[in-house]
């Protein structure tokens, strides 16, 4: 398999470079492809493309590519939690930009501090 997808990502990096110009959409659903089908060899199975595909980014990402955090803005979004339990506190409470690690937290964490949402909607 690790041939297969470093063929296909050198696949990309010659459209890149090559004479007719490719949109970067392109680039980018060729790769999603790649993943996709690199998810579907390592765990079978049907109906579960996308918990294959995050579990594909989570387990062989990079740790700074931080794949495994949890957005904060997105539980609060979803009514998950409240600006209570966000890291700004009430509206209005503070002035500061916050960012990065400061916002998301690692899924490990978010389980930790808020147990009242099931690991799945993590």
């Amino acid at each position: 398999m690790r041939d297969f997808l470093l063929d296909r990502i050198r696949l990309v990096k010659e459209l890149m470079i090559s004479g007719p110009e490719v949109a970067y959409a392109d680039l980018v659903l060729i790769l999603t492809a790649v993943l996709s089908g690199c998810a579907a060899l390592r765990w079978p199975g049907r109906g579960i493309d996308k918990n294959r595909f995050i579990g594909l980014l989570i387990t062989q990402s990079l740790p700074d590519a931080r794949c495994n955090y949890v957005c904060r803005a997105r539980l609060l979004g979803a009514g998950s939690i409240t600006e209570r339990n966000a890291p700004w506190g009430p509206p209005g409470a503070s002035t500061r930009i916050l960012r990065d690690d400061e916002i998301d937290l690692p899924f490990s964490a978010a389980c930790t501090r808020l147990p009242q949402i099931p690991p799945l909607d993590l």
